[in-house]
């Protein structure tokens, strides 16, 4: 409920400014922040959960459809360890995670070339995909590099129709 998930977005994500949440009728939140420093440390961690339930998190769009039965694509955190440093920019590391889905950003130690050891970067993927654990890059003097990708959290899906992913947890509202 509303109060709940307050304390849990003010102890959790301790954000410095003021912070609103709305509430949906389909079991939705959208939380605007004073400050958009809060909004990047929050999208930036994960993935959260209270009391055992995933939360999947997106940044607002104009297109953003707030159904969980057309919940058909979310964000995932993947990592590129000891990620050869010839492929160390932007170019290289949207085409890596376009292996995955959609590249939606890299985190701040990633983008500032402050970690080395391993890369990390934000991608959508649609529910009903599986997801590659190496990417095969073709270099532009002919080499073929592997690059292992890990996977900071897979959520689980939908034993029945292997899409939403919101609903394994809550069989009153199962449309399956």
């Amino acid at each position: 409920n509303y109060h709940h998930f307050r304390n849990f977005v003010s102890k959790t994500w301790n954000p410095i400014g003021n912070f609103e949440i709305f509430t949906r009728n389909n079991g939705f939140f959208i939380i605007r922040f004073s400050m958009e420093q809060d909004c990047v440390k929050v999208t930036q961690n994960g993935p959260f959960f209270i009391n055992g339930k995933l939360i999947i998190l997106k940044r607002w769009d104009k297109n953003l459809i707030l159904d969980r039965d057309l919940l058909s694509t979310h964000p995932i955190w993947i990592r590129l360890p000891e990620l050869n440093l010839r492929l160390w920019d932007k170019e290289a590391f949207a085409a890596i995670a376009s292996v995955v889905g959609k590249p939606l950003k890299l985190d701040e130690p990633t983008a500032k070339e402050t970690r080395l050891s391993y890369a990390r970067i934000l991608v959508e993927i649609k529910a009903t995909d599986d997801l590659p654990d190496i990417a095969l890059i073709s270099m532009h003097d002919g080499e073929s590099i592997k690059q292992i990708i890990e996977y900071e959290f897979i959520p689980p899906r939908c034993q029945k129709c292997a899409l939403s992913l919101i609903h394994i947890s809550e069989p009153a509202r199962l449309r399956c």
